[in-house]
């Protein structure tokens, strides 16, 4: 019989602290745009920008916050999240056009849904520590 395969909980752990990262992010972004009076994308796009975007993004921040939370410190992998997030968004609007690149590069939304992405990270790290101890 073959080896049954090691549990890796740190992933489930990681989706579900994606999960909840774009579901706080939406909210962030609605009270934000609520407040500010704005719309997230002021230029003419289509829903396949945000979605590019969410699905690119919730992606990193899953791979990211998977492998960070076998790490001692969670803050190389929080710093990268923040940073790969923000990027992953201004190529995914670089991709529609340069004018959308640009209004993206400075906006509040951008920002403060890339910043968020540390929390994603830094939570999987602890429910990590939390969860029971491997016997390997």
């Amino acid at each position: 019989m073959s080896e049954p395969r090691a549990q890796r909980p740190e992933f489930f752990a990681a989706f579900l602290t994606t999960v909840t990262w774009a579901a706080v992010s939406f909210a962030v972004i609605g009270i934000l745009s609520w407040t500010l009076d704005r719309e997230p994308v002021g230029q003419p796009v289509g829903p396949g920008f945000a979605f590019a975007a969410l699905v690119g993004t919730g992606l990193l921040i899953w791979l990211v916050s998977a492998y960070t939370a076998r790490a001692h410190r969670p803050w190389l992998g929080a710093f990268s999240a923040v940073i790969g997030s923000y990027l992953l968004i201004c190529i995914v609007a670089f991709a529609v056009s340069s004018a959308l690149l640009l209004e993206q590069l400075a906006s509040v939304f951008v920002i403060s849904s890339s910043l968020l992405s540390a929390g994603a990270v830094a939570l999987t790290w602890l429910l990590a520590r939390m969860g029971p101890r491997s016997r390997g």
